[in-house]
């Protein structure tokens, strides 16, 4: 038979599953739904031909994102691992590696994307009044990407711990703010696909701030650190994800 403090432990347990069920439902309606009103609102915003292009110009410099997915999983195991075993050097080297390495590819992807969608756009047939506004909203549009990779290490510090309030939080905020870039961009003096390409570049940079603070204030030991920089780790990572 379990004895008191196991009883104890075990019913922790059980209410903090139930209740991080609970949330992740919640937050996947919540933001679901927050996400069909951002389209609904940039459709109205932009109209078809802009709003298109948007699209076309997201889902362009969004091809990077594929390249680190695999990182990202092979990133949920090894903090796992981390923080199951209470290894706090582990998990700051887990850490501080993966932040490094999704800067450089952050920095590798718009040093890439911007002189080849220069090129695209000026073979495209876009009208001589379309051009410029549409390499500004590229350049805004791979800025988001590039913020979006450097979040990925971040929500992977959040999806490793077993509560799921702090990230929900965060993603909330992160849709709240995308909508409001949208009415924010109708009061900015220039081409409206620009305004709306920067503020939601903006907002998402606003998460990411936010996001980080808030990670490494609540999980100290998982700040990265110059010193705890390990290549072991980082080939270990690399295989796993390539595996």
């Amino acid at each position: 038979p379990l004895s008191c403090p196991d009883n104890v432990s075990s019913l922790r347990q059980s209410i903090l599953l139930i209740l991080n069920t609970a949330v992740t439902y919640g937050r996947m309606v919540v933001i679901v739904g927050m996400g069909l009103s951002f389209s609904a609102i940039m459709y109205r915003t932009l109209g078809v031909a802009d709003f298109g292009l948007w699209n076309g110009m997201v889902v362009g410099a969004s091809i990077a994102l594929m390249l680190t997915d695999g990182l990202s999983n092979a990133a949920d195991r090894f903090l796992a691992f981390a923080l199951g075993r209470g290894d706090r050097a582990r998990l700051r080297q887990v850490s501080t590696g993966l932040i490094g390495v999704f800067a450089l590819i952050a920095a590798a992807t718009v040093a890439i994307s911007l002189p080849l969608g220069s090129l695209v756009i000026a073979q495209s047939s876009l009208g001589l009044d379309r051009v410029e506004p549409a390499w500004w909203a590229f350049a805004f549009s791979v800025g988001y990407v590039a913020v979006q990779m450097l979040w990925s290490p971040v929500r992977c510090l959040f999806n490793a711990h077993p509560d799921v309030i702090p990230l929900t939080i965060v993603e909330m905020i992160d849709a709240a703010l995308r909508l409001g870039a949208v009415v924010a961009a109708l009061a900015l003096p220039f081409d409206l696909l620009q305004a709306v390409s920067l503020t939601i570049m903006l907002a998402s940079l606003t998460t990411l701030v936010f996001a980080s603070v808030w990670c490494f204030w609540r999980y100290p030991d998982a700040r990265p650190s110059p010193r705890a920089w390990s290549g072991t780790v980082l080939r270990e990572m690399a295989r796993f994800s390539t595996w």
